[in-house]
């Protein structure tokens, strides 16, 4: 890279913006014309902000230089206050010097109480991306250096005659397996960068040069469906081919013709795969905690928290401004206040909190236009580069620790402000209360404000010890197949547990007891519920593919049951027994959705 001249290093910043970003960019001004700090520019539409790039392809450079480069060539300047966004890319490895990286730290700061998102792209940052654009690199630096540099996107006349048998390798960032006709490179990075992603090649002649990328979702997606069916062939990406013998592999992007020793190589590596990555779901889970809450963005990884009302969160912002940490040195005053976004940030250690920010949380609106609320999001919080910040207690806030302290601390303490101020007059609250038809008395938060929690218990844990805990169970159950769209099919052994737990029940059921659920789902014959459901069970078959719409109807059926009876302690440990591994199925399905 360094022996690249300036205007080539601008190119090469625009091709990786445009991959990294999905925005176009274009060169801004040319001598003798004013730049404004600026080398490209670009919008995602004509109505939003411009994404700017400030492009320097320097050796080294002072304290004096990036002071210059921000403040004085960009912000001072007209079209800073049209920016959403701003971009530093040099070749000055920023970060490995503290005063040059400090001195960034306060432009940056800068740049965010004038608005304006920032990003710096230093030279190790800049090398990341590229060793993931093996395209960028072959067309600036040669196809052989491509093949060095972005050894796992290595084209395929580099490739050996045959890859090794069932052969599993781990990298910094992900693994790698292969089987003899087959190879997949899988990016699982959640500590550099958001994501997974993987590069499935073929060495076969008639595949050769074919390389087909399966992004993010759509991975997660063909792996778990893997993992739950008896092959690849019996999946929804494998088809037969009705001209031959061979079978069609549909991807998004790319459709093969694969013999049935490829798809056989490749039925192992995406099941070793699916362990790979659940394994790797679970570990960033217990860092991020996020799995209670629902995911609401791509290709970005944000939570939604809590919904909140318009004017409650405006009174929010303006106790974040009250007690910015610079207005006072109490424990309340942990805020950094910015525009329409709330930053929880501690200037020095102390004996909850280390140095720096702890918590940043933007507000979505919401999509229906009658609304009057907005969702706060959580995000894993980053440094300067990119990469997420431990979760802790005392440095950043995972999703758990967040929503706890916005419902028990902050929420309550935004209220008693607000009525303190009001205090000459009818409380803010009881006038907003009255407009809105609400009674005074109500408390926080159930009139002002909602938890997006999926699921009440802290760590989406499996307890039933009591009647209650198991109606409780099963209702989250039978909400989440009901709406059910993942690809995974439905084993035939989370059928036979559902229904044999509603067996457990029938002793206490009325003699004349009908459900129709559970009757219309699985076809019992008439007669006594108990005995109908004794057969069913004997004969049950787990060769027969079971919808999810069948488990939905014998999920129902279960609740029918619970509204009906009084469960033993005996019945309530067999049955918890049942439902363990569906509950497992549930708690996968959000980790599939929660980490892609």
């Amino acid at each position: 890279m360094h022996d690249l001249g300036a205007k080539d290093f601008e190119k090469l910043c625009n091709e990786l913006l445009r991959v990294h970003t999905n925005i176009d960019f274009f060169e801004y001004g040319s001598l003798p014309e004013p730049q404004y700090g600026i080398d490209l520019i670009g919008r995602r539409d004509p109505s939003s902000k411009y994404t700017v790039a400030q492009c320097k392809k320097w050796a080294a450079a002072k304290i004096s230089d990036i002071k210059k480069w921000v403040t004085h060539d960009f912000l001072e300047k007209e079209l800073a206050k049209d920016t959403s966004k701003y971009i530093l890319c040099t070749t000055v490895d920023i970060p490995k010097k503290q005063s040059l990286l400090n001195t960034w730290y306060e432009q940056e700061k800068k740049l965010h109480k004038a608005g304006i998102e920032a990003e710096l792209w230093h030279f190790e940052r800049i090398n990341s991306l590229l060793r993931k654009t093996p395209d960028i690199v072959g067309v600036f630096f040669g196809d052989d250096v491509a093949n060095r540099f972005c050894p796992s996107y290595a084209s395929s006349e580099y490739l050996t005659s045959e890859f090794k048998s069932k052969t599993k390798h781990q990298s910094i960032n992900g693994f790698t397996l292969e089987n003899t006709t087959c190879h997949l490179n899988v990016i699982a990075d959640f500590k550099n960068q958001f994501g997974i992603s993987g590069c499935l090649t073929f060495n076969n002649q008639r595949l050769s040069g074919i390389a087909t990328s399966i992004e993010r979702g759509r991975l997660v997606s063909i792996l778990q469906e893997s993992h739950h069916s008896r092959s690849i062939k019996d999946t929804s990406f494998i088809s037969s081919s009705i001209a031959s013998e061979n079978f069609i592999l549909t991807l998004p992007n790319t459709i093969l013709t694969l013999s049935e020793k490829e798809v056989d190589d490749l039925d192992w590596i995406l099941k070793e795969a699916w362990k790979e990555y659940y394994q790797i779901a679970k570990e960033i889970d217990k860092s991020w905690q996020a799995l209670s809450f629902p995911k609401i963005t791509q290709p970005d990884f944000s939570y939604s928290i809590c919904k909140i009302e318009k004017w409650f969160w405006q009174a929010v912002l303006k106790y974040i401004n009250d007690h910015d940490f610079q207005k006072g040195e109490e424990p309340d005053y942990i805020f950094d206040a910015a525009p329409g976004c709330l930053k929880v940030f501690s200037n020095a250690k102390n004996n909850d909190l280390d140095e720096g920010y702890h918590l940043i949380m933007y507000p979505q609106v919401n999509s229906d236009i009658h609304s009057t609320c907005i969702i706060l999001q959580w995000q894993p919080l980053t440094n300067i580069v990119g990469q997420p910040i431990e979760c802790s207690k005392r440095k950043a806030w995972n999703a758990e620790k967040t929503h706890f302290w916005l419902f028990q601390h902050l929420f309550p303490k935004v209220l008693k402000h607000v009525e303190k101020q009001e205090n000459t007059r009818k409380p803010l609250v009881d006038r907003l209360k009255t407009f809105l038809n609400l009674k005074t008395d109500i408390s926080f938060p159930s009139d002002i404000g909602w938890s997006c929690k999926l699921h009440k218990s802290p760590k989406m844990g499996y307890y039933i010890s009591t009647s209650k805990d198991l109606f409780n169970i099963v209702a989250t159950l039978q909400n989440h197949f009901s709406t059910y769209t993942r690809k995974a099919p439905i084993t035939p052994k989370l059928i036979y547990n559902t229904v044999n737990s509603c067996k457990t029940l029938t002793e206490h059921l009325p003699q004349h007891y009908e459900n129709s659920y559970i009757t219309s789902a699985i076809g019992l014959d008439k007669g006594p519920l108990s005995s109908s459901l004794t057969k069913y069970l004997s004969e049950f078959s787990y060769q027969k593919e079971y919808s999810v719409s069948y488990l939905d109807y014998c999920l129902r059926g279960l609740l029918e049951h619970l509204k009906c009876v009084k469960t033993n302690q005996i019945e309530l440990e067999k049955i918890a027994t049942d439902l363990n591994e569906l509950w497992n199925r549930y708690i996968e399905d959000l980790l599939c959705d929660a980490y892609n």
